[in-house]
């Protein structure tokens, strides 16, 4: 019986290529939002930090330039975290665009698997029927051989 071959094995390993690349893909987007999302944490708590400088203990009543200068500093930092809210929710949107492909490319490769799959089990069943009809042929050779009356183990 001849050898299985999948004609579309090179296809397949490219699928398989494409999975991977999607799969890091991925795992950069991921990355690259959580890093944004670190930097807007710090943000924010900059921004606590510097709200809370009248809290502390044995302060007295701030004098207005330091309440100005507080005030910059907030403004400073809301801009900063609504530009770093952007960041987060377009490395978001990427990281989910990411995942589709992932997902895609998932679909693709698992899709010519089965296929392969399927077909190697359809070379097996022909191979043990082409094997059974050669042993068939042999028997019924050996049988007309000897012919009806005998029994196979005796002489």
């Amino acid at each position: 019986m001849k050898r299985f071959a999948f004609r579309l094995e090179r296809l397949l390993e490219l699928r398989t290529r494409a999975q991977r690349r999607a799969e890091q893909a991925l795992a950069q987007s991921h990355r690259l939002s959580e890093q944004h999302q670190v930097q807007r944490a710090r943000i924010r708590a900059d921004m606590a930090a510097t709200c809370a400088w009248g809290a502390r203990e044995g302060a007295g009543p701030p004098d207005a330039p330091s309440l100005l200068s507080c005030a910059r500093r907030l403004e400073l930092l809301r801009r900063r975290e609504a530009r770093q809210s952007q960041r987060v929710a377009e490395a978001r949107r990427q990281e989910n665009c990411r995942r589709e492909e992932l997902l895609s490319a998932v679909q693709a490769r698992r899709g010519l698997a089965r296929l392969k799959q399927h077909r190697h089990a359809a070379h097996m069943a022909e191979a043990v029927r082409a094997e059974d009809a050669l042993l068939d042929e042999a028997a019924t050779s050996q049988f007309t051989r000897r012919g009806p009356g005998r029994l196979v183990g005796s002489s």
